[in-house]
């Protein structure tokens, strides 16, 4: 099923039409999303019949959607209030939306939900049960509504898998950004690039204005859909990249950052100068240089143990290259969980060469199996040394434990089993791990 990334587009490759048997191929999927779509429409002009005060930008993308969000969030709040909701969050719920880049307090969430956010979602589901709103829907709402009580002038909301179905193109942003177009998902999203790259592209809306920092293929895609969608384009290339890096080496010391971050630097500075031309250029950029990664992206929470929250081969080769700057040499142990229908071998392919031996665990969300895992890596990997521990705490004492003085533990694979392994709140960790017990799961990051 796999497709080569380089596999040549026809020349009539036509993205709208492609979009059309696609849906027509998937109706029943399609008009079910696109009909939550609309409904969701509906209570944002419930809410806001003139349109939500906010300025919004719509940030979509494989990688670096949430970093991203973060950096548009401090630039935007060198001019007033602004806020920024992403997903899925590590440790706790209320790390999904901040203001000024500080997360919205736990007393704020629930007053917004129990005044706001539930009692409409009842009247919705009032008509109709399956009305009531969904994860992803009433966090976008308690988001909207946390960005209005503030006074925000600018609010971004990162999407979660894809683009063109997300409960998020039920908003009217006054920009779009696509981060990139990487491997994740292909059940969901297709195997091919170029269907990805359809589906994140999606976001596009008529005569707003879209940025990317798209290569490749993906990018080939994302010209013919914006140019079907009279979407004006702005591709941050790599010459952007490289200007930005000598601006910046002017200004501070900017050796510790990986080149992932000066990509999404470099989009979220050319979606700054789109937004507000009038912020001044060095004072702005000092601002982006200095805002702290999100939490579990290369976190050291000991000196000998790195937690990322990587998750596909994309992020998983990012995270690789830190180590090898940040760490070279060291020898690693693995902690390593997976979730979702996610091959092994091509996740552990960036670490497999340095790694001395792996422990594979669960994953509390749609975790696959670790013995399962192990017998993936035994076939992919036969030399490496594996342990099997399916919960993430006692496999993360494990690898602890037996680590000599050279090597480094590295918590990675699944967000999800590095909240089990690490979340200091025992009710927010056994709250999360539950999630669905109750009824059907619909997935809490993206649905």
């Amino acid at each position: 099923m796999e497709e080569q990334a380089d596999t040549p587009l026809p020349a009539d490759f036509d993205p709208a039409y492609l979009a059309t048997v696609d849906e027509l191929y998937h109706d029943e999927w399609a008009l079910h999303k696109l009909l939550r779509i609309r409904w969701l429409e509906d209570s944002i002009r419930a809410f806001w019949p003139q349109g939500h005060p906010a300025r919004l930008i719509h940030v979509a993308g494989t990688n670096g959607k949430g970093s991203t969000c973060r950096l548009l969030e401090a630039g935007l709040a060198r001019l007033g209030p602004a806020g920024a909701m992403t997903n899925p969050h590590l440790f706790d719920f209320a790390e999904r939306c901040s203001l000024n880049g500080v997360p919205l307090s736990h007393s704020t969430w629930s007053r917004l939900w129990r005044e706001r956010i539930r009692p409409h979602s009842l009247e919705r589901a009032e008509q109709r049960l399956e009305r009531g709103l969904s994860f992803a829907e009433a966090g976008i709402l308690l988001s909207l509504q946390a960005f209005a009580e503030a006074g925000a002038r600018w609010g971004i909301i990162e999407t979660g898998v894809g683009g063109r179905y997300a409960p998020s193109m039920a908003l009217k942003p006054a920009l779009c950004v696509l981060t990139n177009v990487g491997n994740d998902h292909p059940r969901t999203l297709g195997h091919a690039v170029w269907q990805r790259a359809l589906e994140k592209a999606g976001i596009a809306r008529p005569g707003v204005p879209l940025l990317t920092g798209a290569r490749g293929q993906a990018l080939e895609v994302i010209r013919r859909v914006a140019e079907q969608e009279s979407a004006p384009l702005h591709v941050v290339d790599e010459a952007a990249v490289a200007g930005l890096r000598q601006r910046a080496a002017a200004l501070c010391d900017t050796a510790a950052l990986p080149d992932h971050a000066w990509r999404n630097l470099a989009l979220a500075l050319a979606t700054l100068e789109q937004a507000e031309p009038r912020l001044e250029p060095d004072g702005l950029l000092r601002t982006l240089l200095a805002v702290p990664p999100l939490p579990g992206r290369f976190w050291q929470p000991r000196p000998h143990l790195v937690a990322d929250v990587a998750h596909n081969p994309d992020k998983l080769a990012a995270l690789a290259a830190q180590l090898d700057e940040v760490f070279p040499g060291r020898p690693l142990v693995l902690v390593f969980g997976v979730s979702r229908e996610r091959a092994l071998a091509p996740m552990l392919a960036p670490l497999a060469g340095r790694t001395a031996r792996v422990v594979l665990t669960g994953a509390s969300y749609a975790g696959r199996d670790p013995g399962a895992l192990a017998d993936e890596c035994r076939t992919a990997y036969p030399a490496l040394p594996r342990q099997v521990e399916p919960d993430p705490a006692r496999a993360l004492a494990l690898a602890e434990a037996s680590r000599r003085d050279d090597e480094l533990v590295v918590l990675t694979g699944s967000a999800y089993s590095i909240d089990q392994a690490l979340n200091p709140d025992p009710c927010l960790r056994r709250l999360n791990a539950e999630y669905g017990r109750r009824g059907r799961a619909g997935g809490p990051a993206n649905h």
